[in-house]
């Protein structure tokens, strides 16, 4: 379908399984056959799409409303708290041998 999808005349679709909606059939049709919602949903409360495999990843089970995933540190936290880079963990170093000639 041609995107952004554009509205028709009384056109309007709630897909229960993810929660988004459409005013386009075509859109509408696209969405069901291609599975969308099995890779994102959105939320009823604030209406953030999220990505459920990103979502559901490191023991996390689903949205949270008020985090959003962090690239810089790469862990889900408030945006409003900023973001802290973890600092890195030393390594100890491999006993090596030097031979100079």
């Amino acid at each position: 379908p041609n995107y952004p999808c554009q509205p028709l005349d009384n056109y309007f679709k709630h897909v229960i399984g993810c929660s988004k909606e459409f005013n386009n059939e075509e859109c509408y049709d696209h969405h069901l056959k291609s599975k969308f919602c099995h890779n994102s949903k959105k939320c009823e409360k604030c209406g953030v799409i999220w990505y459920v495999a990103v979502n559901n990843r490191n023991g996390r089970s689903g949205h949270v409303c008020s985090e959003r995933y962090c690239t810089t540190c790469f862990s889900f936290h408030d945006p409003k708290r900023g973001c802290y880079i973890k600092s890195l963990t030393q390594r100890k170093p491999k006993p090596y041998r030097s031979h100079r000639f």
